[in-house]
């Protein structure tokens, strides 16, 4: 075929040149055949050049053109892939002014196949429909690199309007085209319709890559509808699924054992969900039944699933889940499981065991992401089923297997579900065991500072007489004291300070230093409270009606004063004798002296160190610095002053001390002092410890309710920094801030602390909680009518203090 009477195209031959010149007049004037070049339109034979679609066999070979007479025929010309740019004329002549200004053109050097294409295109649509099959790929990719959804459709509609025959060439463009529409993603299934008849009907799909095979089904399982009325690609899907399993054979005998399907078995599973979630069982059993004939259902999952029901499609996911289990696909094993969980109302005894089943087969050899799902599917099936009991020996292997990968994020989303109201009232689950327990308390009180979830875990060990490995007992009562737990603290002291393993306990500095802190506290505390009675005794002259409570107040600082001492005292007797004793146990010693307010020992017990030429480190230098500015806070500031004399730094802690104590005592001028200094040599990152001590220090030290506001303003950008760097200040801290903000009638500030730090860490229903949250409610509701805060935002704020919203 050739393309026009103008473009006398003719094979290149080695003959003389032509006895007779016929000019360009008379061609016009000649009666031929049909051309497929409209008249009027000329392109020179020289632009016309010949090339192979591989640029490295690319050569030009230019040669005298014969003509003929009008009476004969011209010589068949060799199709190969042309340049197509190099057959558009000049621009400024050829191209018409509504085809230049077109949108859609794409004038430009790197897309000149596509740029002629459209032109000759509009000129004569015959002329396109005949190029060579290597120029048709080339337009198609060029096509495709430009993102030219519309070219490409326009392309494949010439080429299937082209395609009568069934030949090698036309099946390779057809091919090429299918993986081309499916690569671009903007194509429809009707598109591809009749370039996939063609192939099947040849035979030729099965030549197609693996990759492009892989693709072409996921398009088709992408392309489903849910009305199968109005879908055509079911029969073809089904054609193309079978012919790949066919391709690919599932192993038989010893070899299955290890044998792994491809991943279009996936693929058709996928396919199989989609199908049943459109509720066109019929044709997912049909996808079902293709599976089963090509060996890629293990008959194990067929023989263990229970065929009593009539729902089809609940039955093909059952044995989809078994077959993922037989085949380690684990996670999509949980994506079925989950929708098998929510298919009914009521979820039957079957699906429950099978969940059961896929929980035990993630933690066989789990990774990260599987312990994550684990939590998320025993989510899915304690809410979904409330009455069944997950097996005790499931949940502690996970917190196992967690504690292994250190994943307390996720340990503890399924423990606050053991622990939610909920599943309280009807089941107790466990909490972890072994070296387990004590780290999951770690991550609930140092991670995420959940006071709330790490009471229930002590309380739980406490109640039901938990076991603590001996190795582990010193630390948890340390955790438990940290978390200012003192009656769950001081009874599992008491507990495991009798018996074989009882010094493991008594000469553990890290449960001594808590015991001794919070058991001072509440000492300190208890002292102010029958300080405050005695007041109201000489106030009042009611001696009578506040005796018991006098003296109920005076036995508890005798209790909690005997109890410390204890503790000091057994921690002192396995240090002796004191001068052979380690640097580190004296120091702890050193610390214990001075939180009790006993300086004199604190510093005699230092002196052991420094006749022995060791020097204390900061953090003891801290300690010593916080019981001496208790006392006197312009003395430890002095002694600050001194150590940086000498060389010795301190550091964010020892200002952060000192100015706690300065404030207490309204002393303004000591804590810009200590600001102003701190600024000159602070070079390092503050403790969370430190930031606390400074926002309540900065918060104490004011009166004038502006400059009060400023600072809280100021602490909660702090902590809002803190929350994003994963640091998370103290609940106590949190309600310290919340009072504050009440105090000075902000309740929007009050809330914004309340959700930050309070919100999620303190039991909902615990009294204070209740108080805490009414307070700010009252506050909000005045600010509400005063026209101070909008209806809308007032009602969001009312409507998270009332419901309980987990974080």
């Amino acid at each position: 075929m050739y393309l026009c009477r103008h473009l006398l195209l003719a094979r290149i031959i080695p003959t003389p040149p032509p006895t007779f010149f016929v000019s360009r007049r008379f061609l016009s004037d000649t009666s031929h055949p049909q051309s497929h070049v409209q008249d009027g339109d000329t392109v020179g034979v020289n632009n016309v050049t010949s090339s192979t679609h591989d640029a490295s066999s690319t050569h030009d070979t230019s040669s005298t053109t014969q003509l003929s007479d009008g009476n004969s025929k011209p010589f068949p010309r060799r199709r190969k892939s042309l340049r197509l740019h190099k057959l558009l004329p000049k621009p400024a002549k050829a191209i018409p002014p509504s085809a230049a200004a077109t949108p859609k053109a794409i004038i430009s050097p790197e897309y000149k196949h596509v740029d002629a294409y459209e032109v000759l295109r509009k000129r004569d649509i015959r002329v396109v429909r005949n190029l060579p099959v290597d120029t048709i790929i080339l337009i198609a990719e060029e096509a495709i690199s430009a993102g030219r959804a519309d070219v490409i459709d326009r392309l494949a509609i010439d080429v299937a309007d082209n395609l009568r025959g069934i030949q090698a060439k036309s099946l390779k463009v057809v091919s090429s085209i299918v993986d081309i529409h499916i690569k671009n993603g903007s194509t429809s299934y009707a598109q591809l319709h009749p370039f996939l008849l063609l192939l099947q009907s040849s035979g030729s799909i099965e030549a197609l890559p693996s990759a492009s095979f892989v693709r072409l089904l996921k398009f088709l399982i992408k392309q489903l509808s849910d009305n199968p009325s109005s879908d055509m690609s079911m029969p073809m899907l089904l054609a193309l699924l079978d012919k790949f399993l066919i391709r690919f054979p599932a192993a038989k005998g010893a070899a299955a054992i290890v044998h792994q399907p491809q991943n279009v078995v996936k693929l058709s599973f996928a396919l199989l969900e989609k199908l049943i979630h459109a509720r066109r069982d019929k044709d997912a059993l049909e996808v079902f039944r293709v599976l089963v004939s090509r060996n890629n259902i293990p008959p194990e999952a067929i023989r263990d699933t229970n065929h009593t029901t009539s729902d089809s499609g609940f039955i093909i996911i059952s044995t989809l889940v078994r077959s993922c289990l037989h085949w380690g696909w684990r996670r999509l094993a949980i994506h079925l499981c989950k929708i098998l969980l929510r298919k009914k109302r009521v979820v039957p005894p079957d699906v429950i065991t099978l969940t059961v089943d896929v929980l035990y087969a993630i933690l066989e050899v789990p990774e990260i992401i599987d312990l994550q799902q684990f939590s998320a599917l025993a989510l899915e099936l304690g809410t979904r089923a409330l009455d069944f009991e997950i097996p005790h020996g499931l949940i502690r292997l996970y917190y196992k297997s967690a504690h292994t990968y250190e994943q307390g994020q996720s340990a503890e989303v399924l423990f606050e579900h053991t622990q939610s109201s909920q599943i309280v009232s009807r089941h107790t689950y466990p909490p972890p065991q072994g070296n387990a327990l004590v780290w999951l308390l770690h991550h609930l009180t140092l991670n995420t500072n959940n006071t709330y979830l790490a009471r229930r875990l002590v309380d739980y060990v406490v109640g039901h007489r938990e076991p603590i490995p001996p190795q582990d007992r010193g630390r948890f009562i340390a955790l438990t004291a940290a978390c200012g737990f003192g009656l769950q603290a001081r009874t599992l002291w008491e507990r495991y300070t009798v018996g074989r393993d009882s010094d493991l306990v008594f000469g553990h500095a890290g449960a001594m230093l808590r015991l001794v802190s919070l058991f001072s506290s509440i000492t300190r505390k208890t002292q102010s409270q029958l300080v405050q009675v005695i007041d109201k005794e000489q106030r009042e002259g009611t001696i009578e009606d506040t005796q018991n409570m006098r003296e109920l107040y005076k036995c508890r600082t005798e209790d909690v004063s005997a109890f410390v001492n204890s503790v000091i005292a057994e921690y002192r007797r396995l240090q002796e004798p004191l001068a052979l004793a380690h640097h580190f146990p004296l120091t702890s010693l050193a610390r214990a002296y001075f939180m009790i307010g006993n300086v004199t020992a604190g510093f005699e017990t230092f002196q052991i160190l420094l006749n022995r030429k060791e020097i204390p480190d900061l953090y003891d230098i801290n300690v010593a610095l916080s019981a001496m500015a208790e006392y006197t806070p312009s003395g430890a500031a002095k002694m600050i002053t001194t150590m940086i004399d000498k060389g010795v730094r301190p550091d964010a802690v020892t200002f952060g001390t000192v100015m706690h104590f300065a404030a207490l005592n309204k002393d303004t001028q000591l804590v810009g002092s200590l600001i102003k200094q701190a600024r000159l040599i602070d070079d390092g990152t503050l403790t969370l410890k430190s930031v606390q001590s400074l926002i309540r220090a900065s918060i104490e030290m004011e009166d004038d309710p502006e400059l009060l506001g400023a600072n809280l303003e100021r602490a909660l950008e702090i902590i809002q920094s803190l929350k994003r760097a994963k640091l998370v200040c103290s609940p106590r801290t949190g309600t310290y801030c919340v009072n504050s903000a009440l105090k000075l009638n902000s309740p929007v500030l009050a809330f914004k602390f309340w959700r930050l730090l309070i919100n999620g860490k303190f039991a909902w229903n615990d009294t204070h909680h209740i108080k805490l949250r009414r307070l700010i409610s009252h506050q909000v509701d005045r600010y509400r009518e005063a026209g101070l805060l909008t209806e809308e935002r007032a009602r969001v704020m009312q409507f998270l203090m009332r419901h309980e919203r987990r974080q």
